[in-house]
């Protein structure tokens, strides 16, 4: 029978990065989380760049990657990438005090042989969270035997990150004893640990 040969072409280079803020509000001393998709496709090199937002200080990035001052890279692909690739990269930034207004932080993307540079950009407002309490009572005036009942209502506004850990430093089935951080007001220490190499974790109090 009839057979014929053809060719088809591979995507063109290109790439993309969304970024997000790991929550809308944080408060001075506080903690920012900004998470960075990616994705690219039939590029011989991958980077991402991203710089420490004004009025923040740098506290870590994940995974991998290098800092020098406040210029933070991730060398993410070196080679051919001839199918679509993606995953995550994220930085984790504390609010300096005094800092006030809007965070903003942005990214960008650069695949070897794509049109352009690819940008996205996140922020969250520096706010203080507050708590309010309001309480009420079911009657003004009661006769004597009767009841009252006593309400307290209350809403909580904003948030803030006290405490991340993304556990990159970790593999499993070859740490044991995980690691400990004091997690909640009481400062209990709780200790994430990987069992065996079946993907499980296991959390325990000190």
């Amino acid at each position: 029978s009839d057979h014929f040969d053809f060719t088809l072409p591979l995507p063109p280079a290109g790439c993309s990065i969304t970024k997000a803020a790991e929550g809308a509000t944080a408060a001075p001393n506080g903690f920012i989380l900004f998470a960075i998709n990616y994705s690219f496709v039939n590029t011989t090199n991958f980077t991402i760049t991203d710089t420490v937002p004004p009025g923040t200080s740098f506290v870590t990035i994940g995974p991998s990657g290098t800092q020098v001052g406040s210029n933070i890279t991730w060398n993410l692909y070196s080679g051919a990438a001839t199918t679509q690739q993606s995953g995550q990269v994220w930085l984790l930034v504390s609010v300096n005090p005094g800092t006030t207004g809007t965070v903003t932080n942005s990214a960008v993307g650069t695949a070897s042989g794509a049109a352009a540079p690819v940008t996205s950009t996140a922020s969250s407002v520096v706010s203080i969270p507050q708590l309010n309490l309001i309480k009420s009572e079911s009657s003004p005036s009661l006769a004597s035997g009767q009841n009252v009942t006593y309400t307290l209502d209350w809403t909580a506004t904003g948030q803030n990150l006290q405490l991340y850990d993304s556990y990159d430093n970790i593999s499993v089935g070859s740490n044991t004893s995980g690691s400990a951080v004091p997690w909640g007001f009481d400062g209990t220490n709780y200790t994430i640990a990987p069992v065996g190499d079946n993907g499980n974790w296991t959390i325990g109090t000190d």
